[in-house]
């Protein structure tokens, strides 16, 4: 009996673990008013142009200048009408948006003050959100993206 449900246990494993091998979850953009959340994967194989997430992180040594500037971005599109940004010069959140891959889900939250200033980021690259291929609008794995 014994080896029986071990035999089951292990079935059942490899099919949850087949079922699930090269799927892609689909996250549109979303954003609301302190927070925007979504898969830079989906944003880039979404209808609506508009749609976008993603985050940059820069720093400024320009020649001539006497201060250097380390900050990051992120900034998130739903629409020409709909569309937020925060910025930060937190070396631990841009630390984390220098994370993200082309696959990422990134969500990110401000402080409603005037610059919007960053106070959360959370990158997450685990496999259901990248692949070594692309995956086409109707989430069927492809090896060209168009």
């Amino acid at each position: 009996m014994k080896t029986l449900v071990q035999i089951l246990v292990v079935g059942l494993l490899l099919v949850s673990s087949i079922a699930s091998a090269g799927s892609f979850l689909h996250y549109p953009v979303r954003i609301n008013e302190t927070w925007a959340t979504g898969n830079i994967l989906s944003a880039r194989l979404s209808d609506d142009e508009q749609e976008n997430i993603g985050c940059v992180v820069e720093y400024n040594n320009w020649p001539g200048e006497e201060e250097t500037r380390l900050e990051g971005w992120c900034r998130a599109d739903m629409s020409p009408d709909i569309h937020v940004k925060c910025y930060t010069d937190d070396e631990k959140l841009i630390n984390m948006m220098g994370s993200i891959s082309d696959f990422s889900h990134i969500t990110f939250a401000w402080d409603e003050d005037e610059k919007g200033t960053c106070t959360f980021v959370h990158i997450c690259s685990q496999a259901w959100h990248f692949t070594d291929k692309f995956a086409d609008k109707n989430h069927k794995i492809t090896d060209e993206l168009d």
